[in-house]
C-alpha cells in the first residue's frame, strides 16, 4: 500500500496552463463564405503536437523552483 495518492483529469490540467498572448493568434474560418475572424486560445489545447512538451516542462519548473 502507498502512503500517498495522486488523482488528476489531464485534460483539465492543460486548461490551467495560460499562454502568454502574443503566441495566441489563431485563424479560424467556420464556414468558407464567412470572412475570416481572429480567436484567441488562452490556455494549452488538449490533443495539440506541443501540448505533452508544455505541460511537464512547466511541471518540471514548478517542481525545480
Amino acid at each position: 500500500m502507498y502512503r500517498y495518492v495522486f488523482i488528476a483529469d489531464i485534460a483539465k490540467m492543460y486548461w490551467q496552463i495560460l499562454i502568454d498572448s502574443q503566441d495566441t493568434e489563431r485563424m479560424w474560418q467556420s464556414i468558407s463564405d464567412e470572412p475570416i475572424t481572429d480567436c484567441r486560445l488562452l490556455t494549452v489545447t488538449y490533443g495539440t503536437v506541443a501540448a505533452p512538451y508544455l505541460v511537464f516542462r512547466i511541471l518540471k519548473q514548478l517542481v525545480y523552483r
